[in-house]
C-alpha cells in the first residue's frame, strides 16, 4: 500500500506540475504594435504605424501568452496596395518558436529594394496554423 500510496503522489506532483506550466489558460496574442526598433526583450520601441519608405527594416512586436514549449508564431508581411501594380502580394514571413509568457519580435528588411513601395501594408500573425491578428500600417515617402 505504501508503494501505491508513492506512485499515486508521484503522478499527482508531476501531472499539477504539467497543468501549472501549460493548462494556465488559452495561448492569446496581445499587444501586437509595428515599430521603428526592439528592445533586447523584443518589446516595441518607438511603437508607429507609419514609416518612411527608406526604412532600412520595419518591425512587429508582440506579447504571447500561455504558450505550451514549441509553440509556433509566424508573421507574414503583404503590401495591401499602393504605387506599386500589385495588391496583396506577400513580401516576407517569418517564424518563432516560443514558450510561455513572452515578447515576439518580426524584423522584416526591404532587402535589395532601393525602397519600399508607397502603400498599405498589413502584417498577418499566426499561432501554429491559425491567424489570430493582424496589424495594418502604412509607407510612406
Amino acid at each position: 500500500m505504501a508503494i501505491f500510496g508513492r506512485v499515486f503522489l508521484l503522478v499527482f506532483i508531476v501531472t499539477s506540475g504539467l497543468c501549472n506550466m501549460s493548462c494556465s489558460g488559452p495561448v492569446t496574442l496581445n499587444e501586437a504594435t509595428m515599430c521603428l526598433a526592439l528592445d533586447t526583450a523584443m518589446r516595441p520601441v518607438n511603437p508607429t504605424f507609419s514609416f518612411d519608405a527608406k526604412a532600412s527594416e520595419i518591425n512587429a512586436s508582440v506579447r504571447i501568452e500561455n504558450a505550451p514549449r514549441n509553440t509556433e508564431v509566424r508573421a507574414e508581411l503583404f503590401y495591401v496596395k499602393g504605387t506599386a501594380n500589385t495588391v496583396n502580394k506577400l513580401v516576407s514571413a517569418s517564424r518563432a518558436t516560443v514558450e510561455g509568457t513572452t515578447y515576439i519580435g518580426f524584423t522584416f528588411t526591404r532587402g535589395a529594394l532601393g525602397a519600399w513601395p508607397v502603400g498599405e501594408y498589413r502584417v498577418d500573425m499566426y499561432v501554429e496554423s491559425e491567424k489570430t491578428l493582424d496589424l495594418t500600417f502604412t509607407i510612406i515617402n
